[in-house]
């Protein structure tokens, strides 16, 4: 009697487990954006695609390096030839 009472608590919480962990597998998931990358090493462009939010990282970072090296050669000074003074 124990044991069909053991069975059938847990054949009634087995069903109700399997649907919470199922629920958040649910997740959206993000639409993939291609674009074509022109390298100077082929006249043959390569499609690269990700998700938005991948693309809008590496934008940042591109951003940032592109700040950084204009900071950097605004440093430098004139770079020789004729001085402005």
């Amino acid at each position: 009697m124990r044991y069909l009472a053991l069975i059938t608590l847990l054949a009634i919480a087995a069903p109700a487990a399997a649907e919470e962990s199922a629920a958040p597998a649910k997740t959206k998931k993000e639409k993939k954006v291609c674009r074509r990358d022109v390298n100077t090493e082929t006249i043959i462009p390569k499609s690269i695609c990700r998700t938005r939010s991948e693309w809008t990282q590496i934008d940042a970072a591109k951003q940032k390096q592109a700040q950084r090296d204009t900071e950097a050669m605004g440093n430098r000074g004139s770079g020789g030839g004729m001085s402005r003074e």
